[in-house]
């Protein structure tokens, strides 16, 4: 029978470019297909799909759908899936859903049933460690403004996640991957899953969405909104930011230590599948011990900032080390053109 490929996050381990790169290539002749649900991720369709009462997921409130509105997404969706499924013909299909964690047991075991009457379906998903999941999350609040950070709330979920999709497929049939950037070809985790999969892709057609900031890349962005809070988005600035080198944004131990132990048996679960680092070393010089750290920007990076505005800025650099001036510096990055995404 063929393959069914359920690509199953987790979420912080590159999904968005998983799906951004399958949802534009061109798969004819590949031997697989990624299908046009009406969205690049297909944890929408199917969620509304599948949910026993999609309206009261938050997704669906969000939206202020009436009941008739919803109907009919979640018939178009409908459509869209066994349209797909009955036009595989033989291919590899490749859903990426990481939200189907939110699936309860019946809504999950309707899900595989439906899969299972076209193909053999197995699961593959990629891991983050705690301490490696926790700064990605901090990192997703700075970008949308938030400068307040809670460890707690910052936490993995492992078995509640997965431990319904091995019962229902089986565990031998989920496949769990570290999530680790240097050992993937390229450094590259789209490159990784589809070599894993067997899918030829050529380099140009890979997407890349929400890349890492460097750790002072995330000082300086901590600057610009700890300054101006309802500054909105600023796109531009951060893909500029991307462009400053630096080591990555690490926690501390200390402050991961009380949110880890809520979560012990819960890593241990995880850890017995799969190879991951279950704590941050004790003695890290550039893991930030507390947010605030976040505002301790080097002078290079200052120089950087000054550099990004032009020579006038630049023999002045030092007036950055005021964190209101650096932020209005920042400020005036956000209005300058810069090329789009790749």
């Amino acid at each position: 029978m063929p393959r069914i490929i359920l690509h199953a996050g987790m979420h912080k381990t590159g999904t968005s470019s998983i799906q951004a790169t399958l949802h534009r290539a061109d798969l004819s002749g590949s031997g697989f297909s990624y299908p046009d649900l009406g969205w690049e991720n297909h944890s929408t369709p199917l969620s509304l799909i599948f949910r026993e009462d999609p309206s009261r997921w938050h997704f669906v409130r969000r939206r202020g759908w009436t009941a008739a509105e919803l109907a009919a997404e979640r018939a178009r969706c409908e459509r869209r899936l066994e349209a797909a499924l009955e036009a595989a013909d033989g291919r590899t299909l490749v859903l990426s859903a990481e939200g189907i964690g939110g699936l309860g047991p019946r809504e999950l075991e309707a899900l595989a049933e439906r899969l299972a009457r076209y193909g053999t379906v197995e699961a593959i998903a990629y891991v983050r460690d705690p301490a490696g999941y926790a700064a990605s999350s901090l990192q997703g609040l700075l970008r949308n403004g938030v400068t307040e950070f809670d460890a707690h709330l910052a936490k993995p979920i492992y078995r509640p996640r997965f431990e319904t999709l091995e019962r229902v497929l089986t565990r031998e049939a989920v496949q769990y991957i570290a999530f680790d950037p240097p050992a993937f070809p390229g450094r590259c985790v789209v490159t990784d899953i589809c070599g894993r999969m067997g899918l030829p892709l050529k380099p140009a057609d890979i997407v890349r969405r929400n890349d890492s900031l460097t750790r002072e890349a995330n000082g300086l962005l901590y600057l610009y909104y700890r300054q101006f809070p309802d500054a909105g988005r600023p796109g531009r600035l951060i893909r500029r930011l991307r462009t400053l080198d630096g080591p990555p944004l690490r926690l501390a131990a200390s402050l991961l230590a009380a949110p880890m132990r809520a979560i012990e048996d819960d890593i241990r679960w995880m850890a017995s599948r799969v190879d991951v680092p279950v704590a941050p070393p004790q003695t890290d010089a550039a893991a930030i011990r507390s947010v605030d750290e976040l505002a301790e920007v080097s002078d290079d990076s200052l120089r950087w900032v000054a550099a990004q505005l032009g020579v006038s800025y630049r023999l002045r650099w030092r007036a950055a080390r005021d964190p209101a001036v650096a932020a209005r510096w920042l400020r005036r990055l956000t209005a300058l053109e810069l090329p789009a995404d790749p």
